[in-house]
């Protein structure tokens, strides 16, 4: 085995001295890694939490019409949607309304009874010469 020299040496252990401050290095990248996946992970909670809190306080708007990754995308999709319902509700307001009174469609007359003692075919011509038509 070729004998090592001090300078050597000495260059080897800088090396590894190097390789441990690497590594030191990648262990805190992995460390603030994995923090930030957690933070992005609460961060989604908390904006599905905000969404859901959003959507009971307006049960007027569908909550389909309530979306968005972040919380002033959720707001903006709410003000757009409270618009629509907003407008909705004024052509609504707007619209004429049925008279009121009777059915719509009803047969308001009515045709006359044949009177008693009639019977027959007299009763069918009765009927025939008062119909309501």
């Amino acid at each position: 085995m070729p004998e090592i020299t001090d300078e050597e040496l000495a260059d080897l252990r800088a090396k590894a001295a190097q390789v441990e401050t690497l590594q030191t290095k990648v262990a805190e990248a992995d460390a603030t890694t994995a923090a930030l996946s957690q933070a992005q992970a609460d961060a989604h909670t908390a904006t599905e939490a905000a969404r859901a809190a959003i959507i009971v306080a307006n049960p007027h708007i569908p909550a389909d019409l309530i979306q968005g990754e972040t919380i002033q995308a959720i707001e903006a999709s709410l003000a757009a949607a409270t618009a629509i319902s907003n407008r909705l509700a004024e052509v609504a307001a707007a619209a004429p309304k049925p008279p009121l009174g009777f059915p719509t469609g009803g047969n308001l007359r009515q045709a006359a009874a044949a009177p008693e003692g009639i019977r027959g075919i007299e009763r069918i011509r009765y009927g025939l010469a008062n119909r309501s038509v």
